[in-house]
C-alpha cells in the first residue's frame, strides 16, 4: 500500500498546508487529490515560494528524501555541502551504491530506477529479480522482457498495482518522472 502511494509522491520543501494553497495547483487539476494526499501524510509540502511544481523532473536527490520521510528513515545530521547528501547516505545500505555526488543528486531520476529503488526498500530484496519468469509484454515499449536491467521488479510493480503506465500503454522507463505525472 505504501509503495503504490510513495511511488506517486514526490517530494517539495515547505509551507502551504493543502494544495489549496499552492499557485501552481488547481482543485479541477487531475492530480490534486493525490497531492493533497500526499501533504495529509507528510511526504511532500511544497517549495517555499508557494508552488508545488508539478511538471517538474524529480532529481535523485528529491526522490531519496521523499523515501526517507516515507519510511520515517533515520537520517544522519548534513555534515555535507548539499542538503540531500544524508537522504542518499541512508539509503544506500539498503539499494544499489547510490551515489553521494551533488552533481548525480540533482539529476532526474527515471521512471526504471524509482520503481526498483521504491521495491528495494519496500521489499527488502536487495538482489535482483529474476527475469526468467517475465514471459510477457509489460508495455508497449517495453515487449522483450529481457531488454530491460529491472524487468522483474517493474512486473512486481505493475502486478500490485504501483505502477500503470500510460492510458495508451507505455510505461516510458527510460524518461525521468515529473510530479504531476506521479501524484
Amino acid at each position: 500500500r505504501k509503495i503504490g502511494f510513495v511511488v506517486g509522491m514526490i517530494i517539495a520543501f515547505s509551507i502551504p498546508v493543502s494544495a489549496q494553497g499552492f499557485s501552481d495547483v488547481k482543485d479541477t487539476d487531475w492530480c490534486y487529490e493525490a497531492i493533497e494526499s500526499a501533504i495529509d501524510n507528510g511526504y511532500v509540502n511544497g517549495y517555499e515560494d508557494g508552488t508545488f511544481k508539478p511538471n517538474n523532473y524529480v532529481t535523485n536527490g528529491e526522490f531519496y528524501k521523499m523515501i526517507s520521510l516515507a519510511y520515517n528513515l533515520d537520517i544522519p545530521e548534513n555534515n555535507d555541502s548539499y542538503w540531500a547528501i544524508p537522504y542518499a547516505e541512508t539509503l544506500s545500505y539498503a539499494n544499489r551504491n547510490i551515489s553521494k555526488s551533488e552533481d548525480a543528486l540533482k539529476s532526474n531520476i527515471k521512471r526504471e530506477d524509482a520503481i526498483r529503488d521504491l521495491l528495494i526498500l519496500a521489499s527488502g530484496i536487495t538482489n535482483p529479480i529474476s527475469t526468467s519468469f517475465v514471459k510477457e509484454e509489460l508495455f508497449k515499449d517495453m515487449p522483450n522482457p529481457t531488454v530491460y536491467r529491472y524487468d522483474g521488479y517493474i512486473m512486481l510493480a505493475k502486478d500490485n498495482g504501483v505502477i500503470k503506465g500510460t492510458t495508451d500503454g507505455y510505461l516510458r522507463i527510460n524518461e525521468p518522472i515529473t510530479i504531476a505525472e506521479n501524484v
